[in-house]
């Protein structure tokens, strides 16, 4: 059976604030306006973990307790999210294996992009064991 999820998120100036936060991370590109403004971005970016916590929380929802014993993403920033975008975040399903000690590895592309184009902002891949 092929699982897939798809998740939808806005980005907003609060939401980063707070995870600037609550991290540590206080880089002005992230909270400055009037800094980020006169940089390449044109404005505030979102860190890029709060996307990769976007696509460990669908690999969550998909996979349940699985994804948090066994799961591992190797994932990589494309583009950066900005204030005002909404995300789409997606899981597919790839290989689905039976190994011999009757567990089932699960492989899985995962992405984040602007909803509505084709704009992919993280991509990557996922692994995890469950059972059945």
């Amino acid at each position: 059976m092929t699982e897939n999820t798809t998740l939808t998120r806005a980005v907003t100036q609060d939401r980063i604030n707070a995870y600037a936060a609550v991290s540590g991370d206080r880089n002005r590109i992230h909270i400055d306006a009037d800094f980020a403004a006169a940089t390449q971005f044109g404005g505030t970016i979102a860190h890029g973990m709060i996307l990769f916590g976007y696509l460990s929380d669908a690999l969550s929802r998909t996979y349940g307790a699985a994804w948090d014993e066994s799961g591992r993403l190797r994932a990589r920033f494309r583009s950066p999210a900005r204030p005002g975008d909404q995300l789409s975040i997606t899981v597919q399903e790839r290989v689905r294996e039976t190994r011999s000690d009757g567990t089932i590895e699960v492989r899985c592309g995962v992405e984040c992009s602007k909803a509505g184009t084709a704009e992919r902002l993280a991509t990557g891949d996922a692994t995890l064991t469950v059972t059945e």
